[in-house]
């Protein structure tokens, strides 16, 4: 399933595609420049604290922040170690629209030293996160769920491979079922700390 981007005519209320110079309907003429939705920071920091900008752009072909190219969503962390001018630009065809943040931090008398880091720090970004943490309690439940999918459709075979009476094999296999499903549930409590952990960043 895939979501088609649309907009919506002011004048008679017709979606259209988001690249839409003209409404189908009307005939009404887009304006096509490109919009800052938003651009924020989260809290004042101290020197040489990171502080997370946030920005959302429409109709837009490119974004830059300071002059390096960015998604038009998206969110970074900016190591302050001094006062800074931030200036997020959108281009399109030939318009532009920008916006500036100045960032003051706050003196901090604790803090001696500054880190090395590069002004702007990439964080990663959430769906390529999310898309980690699943693969990787797949990768550590598959073993367990295969096995369990096993046990439950090859019963009788096994119990005559393993040389079991009914009652032996009935124990060995709730021993196995109960050790199995502690697995399971480690490995899916591990990606829900995992998610929460990068939730709370």
């Amino acid at each position: 399933y895939t979501m088609i981007s649309t907009k919506i005519c002011s004048k008679c209320n017709t979606e259209n595609p988001q690249r839409a110079n003209y409404c189908r309907a009307c005939g009404s003429k887009f304006d096509n420049s490109p919009e800052i939705e938003s651009f924020n920071y989260v809290s004042i920091p101290h020197i040489g604290d990171s502080v997370e900008l946030t920005w959302s752009i429409k109709n837009a072909d490119t974004a830059f922040l300071n002059g390096q190219t960015m998604p038009l969503s998206h969110r970074y962390k900016v190591v302050v170690d001094k006062e800074m001018f931030l200036e997020l630009v959108a281009t399109r065809s030939g318009k532009r629209e920008s916006k500036r943040i100045h960032i003051v931090p706050i003196p901090s008398s604790d803090k001696t030293t500054k880190p090395s880091t590069p002004p702007l720090v990439t964080t990663s970004y959430a769906l390529p996160n999310l898309v980690k943490i699943l693969l990787m309690v797949l990768a550590i439940d598959i073993f367990p769920v295969i096995s369990l999918l096993i046990i439950s459709c090859c019963s009788s075979w096994l119990r005559y491979t393993l040389n079991l009476s009914y009652n032996d094999w009935n124990g060995f296999r709730m021993y196995v079922n109960i050790l199995l499903w502690i697995w399971v549930a480690s490995g899916i409590i591990w990606g829900f700390l995992k998610f929460y952990r990068y939730k709370k960043i």
